[in-house]
């Protein structure tokens, strides 16, 4: 009995602990947030640097000239398979839910826009859309 009645004591205790530290927590908590959102906006702002036509490939050199995907690419294709176009847009949705920032969101539609135009005859898809090419080829 006695140790049920410690440990509710210590419980409530607890949670007064909280809600009065909440308070002050939640002014920093906001801070932290807007913080975040800030890294969010230049991290998704870099990245449509090296978006083509708003899609996107594997791997980039930090300079942003080389590119590769299932090997080096040029500045006109992009790659619909995971890490590529479908995956980054995913993310920059995530972060609109997370923040809904319409920034985020509209990057997110320019992804699914390169997939659109990228779109094969039977209505799916390569794994690299050919921005300079005729479909088919």
């Amino acid at each position: 009995m006695k140790r049920q009645s410690l440990n509710l004591i210590l419980t409530f205790l607890f949670f007064s602990f909280l809600s009065t530290t909440y308070a002050q927590d939640k002014k920093e908590l906001s801070v932290l947030a807007t913080e975040a959102e800030q890294c969010l906006k230049k991290g998704i702002a870099f990245m449509q640097t090296l978006a083509i036509e708003g899609g996107y490939v594997y791997h980039y050199t930090l300079d942003g000239k080389e590119k590769w995907g299932e090997g080096k690419t040029d500045d006109r294709t992009i790659e619909v398979q995971p890490p590529g176009t479908p995956e980054v847009g995913m993310s920059f949705l995530k972060a609109y839910h997370v923040t809904k920032n319409k920034d985020f969101l509209k990057a997110a539609e320019d992804a699914a826009n390169a997939l659109i135009k990228g779109q094969n005859d039977l209505g799916g898809w390569d794994h690299k859309i050919y921005f300079d090419r005729p479909k088919g080829n």
